[in-house]
């Protein structure tokens, strides 16, 4: 277990997840980090110790600005290896939901954090909420995201109405909404700065199957995902699928998503289809708890659309889901040829990052 000393050496500090290319991300990244790093700093005054290494780890600015940057695919997948070791020294991880359409690397390091028994505390940054239509069932997130969250947050309220119409105190009146979250996260940082790493249950592996996830549900992936079922049986693979979006009334998606998870971490290997201008929350956090366990994924990008910021980075996708995948196919085509290759009947370990 971390102790406070361990933690004022810069052993295990908090991992503060953010979003990264755009300045209301980046400044809401610097208001969440502010409140774990006062929160643990005054943890540590009233223990009478002093912090001599860091007690927070916040991402781009401590691993884009730590990395040296090189052309290809060699700078992203530094990043990736860096964000990645941190995550798995972290004592904590400090995750923001700030959006329905939550960023896919969050998501992944979320499930990468929840694979390793790392604790998390979990912030809730909308104002609204989604709505199951088949069940009714109001969701403050995505039901994977909820059920691998640890100590909840929510810290999203903002008036509908009642706001100031002038441009200035209006301004004033978002930016005491971030100051009140940073306040929050403080009390609950300080309230237990040093939480215990969870133990990680045994999980079997089940030979011979593939699990395929998709993340919300629409026409063009089912069609996908009933073709590739059709395929891998045909090879020999027992084929298991997602079944949390099928809850109807009385049932909780979030029990539902944790059988959906488990089932997947199961499997021999997951096909996970991550078409789209970024890849699914829910399929990238099953891809991180998967990559914690060292167990293969394929991620399906045939979307033309990548991720660049000049000729050194560049990534078909955020960059912690391209270099965590065993492979990242360009078609269904490939990623059922690259599943034929394996023997359905033999254990494969997931190769190291892709470069």
């Amino acid at each position: 277990m971390t102790t406070l000393v361990e933690l004022a050496a810069g052993q295990r500090p908090t991992y503060v997840c953010t979003r990264l290319f755009h300045p209301s991300g980046r400044l809401l990244g610097t208001f969440l980090e502010g409140g774990v790093r006062a929160g643990l700093s005054a943890a540590l005054t009233d223990a009478h110790l002093t912090a001599t290494g860091p007690v927070t780890f916040l991402p781009y600015r401590d691993s884009n600005g730590a990395t040296t940057p090189r052309a290809g695919h060699e700078f992203t997948r530094d990043i990736y290896l860096l964000d990645a070791a941190q995550v798995r020294r972290a004592g904590r991880m400090v995750i923001p939901l700030d959006d329905l359409q939550v960023d896919s690397g969050i998501a992944f390091e979320l499930g990468l954090a929840w694979g390793l028994g790392i604790p998390t505390l979990t912030v809730l940054l909308n104002s609204v909420s989604l709505q199951h239509r088949p069940s009714g069932e109001p969701l403050r997130a995505l039901p994977v995201l909820s059920m691998m969250s640890g100590t909840v947050i929510d810290a999203g309220a903002f008036p509908l109405s009642g706001l100031s119409s002038e441009a200035s105190a209006y301004q004033e009146q978002v930016l005491a909404s971030l100051s009140r979250m940073a306040s929050l996260v403080r009390e609950a940082v300080y309230a237990d700065p040093v939480p215990p790493v969870s133990p990680r249950p045994e999980r079997p592996l089940r030979l011979g199957t593939v699990h395929l996830e998709g993340g919300v549900p629409h026409a063009g992936t089912d069609l996908l995902i009933a073709h590739a079922r059709t395929a891998l049986r045909a090879q020999g693979w027992t084929v298991t699928t997602s079944a949390r979006w099928d809850a109807s009334p009385g049932e909780s998606l979030v029990d539902r998503a944790a059988r959906d998870v488990e089932t997947a971490l199961a499997a021999q290997v997951v096909l996970n289809f991550g078409d789209g201008a970024d890849v699914d929350a829910e399929v990238a956090a099953i891809q991180g708890a998967r990559t914690a366990l060292g167990r293969p994924t394929v991620l399906l990008r045939s979307a033309p659309l990548g991720i660049q910021d000049g000729p050194v980075y560049a990534s078909v996708c955020n960059l912690m889901l391209a270099h965590s995948a065993w492979r990242v196919a360009e078609s269904l085509a490939q990623a059922l040829q690259w599943i034929s290759d394996l023997h359905p009947q033999e254990s494969v370990a997931a190769p190291a990052p892709r470069r």
